[in-house]
This record gives C-alpha cells, structure tokens and sequence, in this order.
C-alpha cells in the first residue's frame, strides 16, 4: 500500500509538472535550435585575387574555418542539439495531440489532455494539430533554412518566403486560434515575416 501511494504521488506529481515542462520546451526550442543551425551557417568570402581563392568560414563565428577540425567537432555537437531540442519536441507534441486529439473534440478531459492543456487551449478544437504546425514554422524560419548550403542562399530566401507564405495562407483560411486578437496578432507577424523575405529577395 505504501509502495502504491508513493506511485500515485509521483504520477500526480509528474501530472503537476508537465504543463511547465512542455510549455518551457515549446517556448525555448527554437531559441535553442536556433543557435545550433548557426552551426551550419557557413559564409564564403575571396581570400586572395591572384589567383582566386574563396575562404569559408563560420558566420557566427569568424575564427572557425569551414570544413576544418573545430567546425566539424561544432556541427557534431549542433546535431546532437538539433535532436534534444527540435526532433525530439516535434515528435512528442505530435503524439501529445494525437492522443489527445479524441478528448479535445468530445470535450471529455482525460489525465494526458488536461497535462498538456498548455500546448493546445490556445486553438480550436478541430484545429489542434495547429500546435505542432507552429513549432516546425517557428523552427524552420527561425533556423532550419540556414541547412540550404551558402551557395544557394537565393534558394534558400525562395524557400522561406514560399514557406512563410504557405503558413500565412492557411491561418487566414483555417483561423485555428480561439482568441481572435491573438489570431490576429498572429497574422500581423506572420505578413511581417513574408515583407522581410521579399525585401531580403529583392535586395539579394
């Protein structure tokens, strides 16, 4: 009996946390992630005219030459970050509303919905998925882009803005969020995001 109640209070306990666990983790992954793509980032500049020769180096860091031995042991502990703190997140939040998904639209709270309130109350029920939809938008255009190597970084402004554009369209279509003002909130940053995409473009 004792063994069982010290059970059911580290599940209440576990149950008690997890909303400021996923909440700390939603909010911080792209911040994190974001810091690791910078890993990737790599810029290419003339070293010398005569003859030719280019010199790539770290764009947040400028001492670190690519393709040398710190900047290979830097991407390695990048992708490692990469995974704690954006895979990992996305694969957990898709299961959370997957499992959830059932209680959210029958409005028939369960142990595991009501744990991650957090992460889905700000949408409508049918809508919830729109959750995960965010974190990968905030992941992509927050760092992921900078995976399209140096050499192709129109390609990469491209990608963005037609990724940005996407996410725009189908918010104003699916309207997922409950709050409207937030809805709203959202859409105002989201055409801010696509403007400084095309002004990077037309700049390029």
């Amino acid at each position: 009996r004792h063994a069982d109640a010290e059970g059911r209070a580290a599940l209440m306990a576990l149950r008690d946390a997890a909303p400021w666990c996923l909440g700390i983790v939603t909010l911080f992954s792209p911040t994190v992630s974001s810091a690791a793509f910078g890993a990737f980032h790599c810029r290419r500049v003339v070293a010398d005219s005569s003859p030719l020769e280019y010199r790539s180096f770290l764009w947040d860091s400028p001492g670190v030459l690519c393709r040398s031995g710190e900047w290979e042991t830097l991407r390695i502990a990048a992708v490692v970050i990469l995974i704690v703190w954006a895979a990992v997140p996305l694969a957990i939040l898709a299961l959370i509303l997957y499992k959830v998904r059932p209680a959210v639209l029958k409005h028939t709270p369960s142990h595991i919905s009501t744990a991650s309130r957090v992460a889905w109350e700000d949408f409508e029920p049918p809508d919830i998925w729109w959750a995960w939809m965010d974190l990968f938008r905030r992941l992509a255009l927050g760092g992921g882009l900078l995976l399209v190597p140096e050499e192709f970084a129109f390609l990469r402004l491209v990608i963005g803005l037609l990724f940005a554009l996407a996410a725009l369209f189908m918010q104003v279509l699916l309207r997922p969020y409950r709050n409207k003002q937030v809805e709203a909130l959202a859409a105002a940053v989201q055409t801010a995001i696509c403007v400084l995409f095309l002004g990077y473009s037309y700049i390029y």
